[in-house]
């Protein structure tokens, strides 16, 4: 198992090496002053592609927040500042993708928790959930398989060698979605690749949400996943006080 990773008495986040020989996600938590900043990036591209994009991202993600939040900020400097944020991260693994890394690419979903809201940006599957009473929200993969889903691709899905293919990431297709997520007590933010989601039911995933603190959540999803993980695993939650 791998390190866990905390900030503070709220955050808390692990990834594992899963059923791949090596892992190309990448976890990050921090917090910055009274702002918390929770992202997972999921690597794809061969060779050591997948594990460099995925690590750049997160470098230059942390590298604009940190820069970029100075004194208060609302809802729209947060989606602002995270716009910038992944236009850069995209550009650094457009210009790296030469030589052994070309073509190589990575989902990115991040949060900036700041007064009982959180500001989500995703790119790519890796996910977003609030889980409560239920699931409240959820991201929208960018994948042929949400294509499919969604109607833009007819068809069963099963039908579809590379349903898992895609369909945008930093470093090919750049278009990101945002979204505003009001937060309340007892509520638990959940960001995770596809590792965990692609083989942990939604409900499996809300009986986590029992056990206690941020920790104990993360590990509970761990376990849930490890037995049946084809992909690496990796998870951060953010518990609302």
């Amino acid at each position: 198992m791998e390190k866990m990773i905390t900030a503070g008495r709220l955050a808390a986040g692990i990834s594992c090496i899963g059923g791949r020989r090596n892992n190309e996600d990448t976890l990050l938590i921090r917090e910055i002053g009274d702002t918390t900043l929770l992202a997972v990036a999921d690597g794809v591209g061969g060779h050591c592609g997948g594990e460099v994009a995925s690590a750049l991202a997160t470098k230059t993600l942390l590298e604009e927040i940190e820069g970029g939040l100075e004194g208060d900020i609302d809802e729209d400097g947060m989606e602002a500042l995270l716009a910038v944020a992944f236009a850069r991260a995209h550009e650094e693994i457009v210009n790296e993708a030469h030589g052994i890394l070309e073509g190589m690419g990575t989902t990115l979903v991040a949060a900036l928790i700041h007064d009982s809201v959180a500001v989500v940006a995703n790119i790519g599957d890796s996910r977003a959930y609030l889980l409560g009473e239920g699931v409240i929200f959820r991201t929208r993969d960018h994948s042929l398989r949400q294509a499919v889903l969604d109607g833009q691709i007819k068809g069963d899905w099963t039908e579809y060698p590379l349903r898992g293919v895609l369909t945008r990431s930093l470093g090919h297709s750049f278009e990101v979605d945002t979204y505003h997520v009001p937060l309340h007590s007892g509520e638990t933010l959940l960001l995770c690749s596809d590792g965990l989601h692609d083989v942990v039911p939604d409900e499996s995933m809300l009986s986590c949400m029992g056990m206690d603190g941020p920790s104990g959540r993360v590990e509970c999803l761990l376990l849930q996943s490890l037995p049946k993980a084809l992909d690496n695993v990796t998870v951060a939650v953010y518990t609302v006080p």
